[in-house]
């Protein structure tokens, strides 16, 4: 789309007008926002990693917090989905 340069004078205006409505620092107050939970489970809770987090949901109201920590055991090696040796292409979204 190509403007004039009235029109790009008037959007630049504008937008110099736009910046300057904000002048509160809105990040001042960030040393008041709690600190994301962390949860360290044992191999035995974490043997099903979706049942442990659907128990956090359930049981700690995590939903509260926007997002959590999970640190899994150190026991824990995720199994590989993807076959690595495949040439098989993986489709993508646009």
């Amino acid at each position: 789309m190509k403007y004039s340069q009235r029109e790009e004078q008037k959007l630049l205006y504008q937008a110099i007008k736009n910046s300057l409505v904000e002048t509160k620092n809105f990040n001042e107050n960030l040393e008041n926002i709690e600190e994301m939970p962390i949860f360290r489970p044992t191999e035995e809770e974490f043997r099903n990693p979706i049942d442990y987090i659907e128990k956090l949901y359930r049981e700690k109201d995590i939903v509260q917090y926007g997002t959590v920590k999970v640190i899994p055991p150190s026991s824990f090696k995720p199994k590989c989905v993807f076959d690595t040796n495949s040439d098989q292409k993986l489709p993508t979204r646009y």
